[in-house]
């Protein structure tokens, strides 16, 4: 689209039986109004940090609990009882896939720009703090592990805000103007590139 106006204002500059007569007022061109900024602005760390602890964690907890329904329809015995052990795994399992996910989602949406894998390693690490903590009770690694994770993950998020590359600029025409002057007229282009 941009190589037929490039042409036509070629062809209005060049041409010098196009445009205003010599003793025709020149009109100015038009002002280009300001271009909007590039990215909303970051919302405040504490705010972001508490959107992304509650987000995460309601989103974790819900599908978290979904994950320990499976375990436990996995792994009943014939008297009905479900493994500690594999509802507790199985919870923790996919309650760790979303804290992973969510954590950075959230965070990049309110204009964080922590990095995703040291976020990751925060959540890793209190994954296993939450396991040492729990010392082999199934029930207390549920309890203990599933925050830590939270925290370690948005702890390694935020602590890593501006530590990756800048984010890419968006591109694209903001506004288009075409101003005679002696001789034909000028294509004015403003926006992003």
């Amino acid at each position: 689209m941009v190589a037929p106006l490039l042409s036509v204002a070629l062809l209005l500059t060049v041409s010098p039986n196009v445009g205003p007569a010599a003793d025709a007022p020149v009109v100015p061109p038009t002002a280009v109004a300001p271009l909007p900024p590039a990215s909303p602005p970051a919302t405040p760390r504490a705010v972001r940090v508490a959107v992304e602890v509650l987000v995460a964690g309601a989103a974790g907890v819900g599908i978290g609990a979904v994950g320990g329904y499976f375990g436990c329809l996995a792994s009943q015995s014939p008297n009905g009882q479900c493994s500690a052990s594999t509802v507790a795994a199985a919870g923790l399992a996919t309650y760790g896939l979303t804290i992973a996910a969510v954590v950075p989602l959230a965070g990049r949406a309110l204009g964080g720009d922590g990095l995703l894998w040291v976020s990751w390693l925060g959540e890793a690490a209190g994954l296993g703090a939450g396991l040492g903590l729990a010392q082999g009770n199934a029930t207390n690694a549920m309890y203990i592990a599933a925050p830590l994770m939270l925290v370690g993950a948005v702890v390694g998020y935020e602590l890593t805000a501006g530590w990756g590359p800048p984010a890419p600029s968006p591109t694209g025409v903001q506004a288009v103007a075409l101003a005679p002057v002696p001789g034909g007229a000028t294509l004015c282009v403003g926006g992003r590139f």
